[in-house]
């Protein structure tokens, strides 16, 4: 999860490619992958990181908030994703987008120290 944040902050569609299982790549490509298309992405929070035994060795799931700028607008993407295992590596599958959005007394989510109301939220 963290290593195709990375690729996402640096526009590296090929390997965003290549960490998404084959099976979901039908409307993808290297290119639409490597367009930001505006988007600066800031920070990634990890909420749970969990393989689920009931379900095997084979899937995972993992509950992250990533923070993006997007027309001088900050914003919170909250989503499940689920990875497989597949010729020996995890991969990308799919997610389910969650309700988002940032509290004006929480943390500022450009890591600033001060609360999202006296930064960003202004």
């Amino acid at each position: 999860m963290r290593s195709r944040f990375s690729a996402f902050t640096m526009g590296l569609g090929q390997y965003l490619f290549d960490t998404h299982h084959p099976d979901f790549r039908a409307d993808l490509s290297v290119e639409l992958l490597s367009d930001n298309n505006g988007i600066q992405w800031q920070s990634l929070q990890i909420i749970t990181a969990n393989r689920n035994p009931a379900l095997s060795v084979t899937k995972a799931c993992v509950e992250f908030k990533a923070t993006y700028l997007e027309d001088e607008s900050l914003h919170v993407m909250h989503e499940r994703s689920l990875f497989l295992r597949y010729q020996g590596q995890w991969v990308y599958t799919h997610g389910e987008q969650q309700p988002s959005s940032i509290g004006r007394n929480q943390s500022c989510p450009c890591q600033s120290g001060k609360k999202y109301k006296q930064c960003c939220g202004r």
